[in-house]
Parts: C-alpha cells; structure tokens; sequence
C-alpha cells in the first residue's frame, strides 16, 4: 500500500478552465496546495498556526508536474497526497489527481516545501510534529 496523508476531493470551476472547459495547466498548482493545507489542517498543524507558535513559515522551493489527461470543468477531482520524503527542514509531497471514478490518473505531481524563520527568511528546522505527520505516513 502507498503511504498516504490523505485525500482531498475538489469541484472543477468554471473560472479553473479555458474556453474548451479544460482546466488550466497552471491551476493544478493550487489544487496541490488546497489539498496540503487542508490536511494540514485536519492533523492540527494549520498553516497559520505553526506560523503564530512556531515563527516558522512555509515555502515551496521545487515543483513538478505530470500532465497524463484532461480534466474538466464540473469534474469532482480527488487529489491523493503522499510523502515521499522529509529531512530536518524540507519535506517532499507527491500528488496524484483524479476524475471521478478514473483508475489512472490525470495528473501527478511533487512539491518540496521548506521551513523558514517568518522574521529572518532563512532555512529552520521543522516543528517535531511537522516532522512526526510526514515520518508516520512514510512508515510501512
């Protein structure tokens, strides 16, 4: 089985579309982080939160993605969110978006997002229950 931290599902809007009712290439981008935050949120680790006790804010230093087929407007996509790696700054979620009822997906995808100081910028170290959400869902 695929380590997971959960899965997201998201409606397709118009204004995610072109004119063919295709969702945009670049809006898959804000599906990843729509269904990051969301589980985040749901572990107790809200975004906002970690800032406000932690300091520590959230960046994304490497993307990646795989487009395989289209997805449409009115289409409930749900997005599989898996990590695939952590260390003591930075993680790694792979993404794998689906239309309903779809084996295969239509899109994949990676982000490496990177703990920074809010006040300084620079690289920190992820809160230990950052880093124990990722390490549980790697574990077999």
């Amino acid at each position: 089985m695929v380590p997971s931290l959960g899965t997201y599902h998201y409606r397709v809007l118009y204004a995610d579309t072109d004119l063919a009712g295709v969702v945009y290439h670049g809006h898959y981008l804000r599906f990843f982080e729509a269904a990051r935050t969301q589980l985040m949120c749901d572990a107790g680790l809200a975004p906002a939160d970690v800032q406000a006790a932690e300091q520590i804010v959230f960046a994304v230093t490497e993307v990646g993605v795989n487009y395989h087929q289209p997805a449409r407007y009115g289409d409930v996509l749900r997005i599989e969110v898996e990590p695939t790696k952590v260390g003591p700054a930075r993680f790694t979620l792979a993404y794998r978006v689906y239309r309903p009822e779809a084996d295969e997906p239509c899109v994949t995808g990676w982000t490496t997002i990177c703990a920074l100081r809010l006040d300084t910028q620079r690289v920190a170290r992820l809160p230990a229950a950052m880093r124990a959400w990722c390490e549980a869902a790697l574990a077999p």
